[in-house]
């Protein structure tokens, strides 16, 4: 969903500024983002020798537009860099553009979210558990070398 594409931006590419402009007669902000060297440097890699095929659908950059009043997004478009014979960025096209529109906001009562423990169950907090798995799961993915789970 929107918030996984959110996080994979977060986690894989670097702000390299942040501008204002409208979107549909609305200020946005616009983050301008690029790879994480490292992040690429994975990807590189992991495709191996289907890296040639890839990389015409591989984006260069990307902007994603905020909207000023409610900080949702309300665009994002990934970009290729068009390239010369010598290899120098004459231009860039959009490979993929996303546009979040018609946003509904349904109130849902707290008490939905409520939740009870059944009886004769104890509470268990698992917290520090599941924050040393996703310490362990982000090391993995930058190349690092981990310690295996003990159950």
């Amino acid at each position: 969903g929107l918030s996984a594409l959110l996080a994979s931006i977060d986690r894989s590419m670097n702000g390299v500024r942040v501008t204002e402009e409208e979107f549909e007669g609305q200020p946005c902000e616009v983050f301008h983002g690029v790879w994480d060297a490292t992040v690429l440097g994975n990807y590189d890699k992991a495709l191996g020798n289907y890296k040639a095929s890839l990389v015409p659908y591989f984006p260069d950059f990307v902007q994603l537009y905020l909207s000023k009043e409610t900080r949702l997004p309300v665009q994002l478009i990934y970009f290729k860099n068009n390239l010369n014979e010598a290899g120098k960025v004459t231009g860039h096209r959009a490979l993929m553009q996303l546009e979040f529109r018609n946003y509904k906001f349904d109130p849902i009562a707290p008490e939905t979210f409520r939740f009870q423990l059944p009886s004769g169950r104890d509470e268990i907090d698992q917290t520090e558990e599941y924050l040393r798995l996703l310490k362990q799961s982000e090391a993995a993915f930058k190349g690092e070398n981990v310690q295996p789970v003990a159950n």
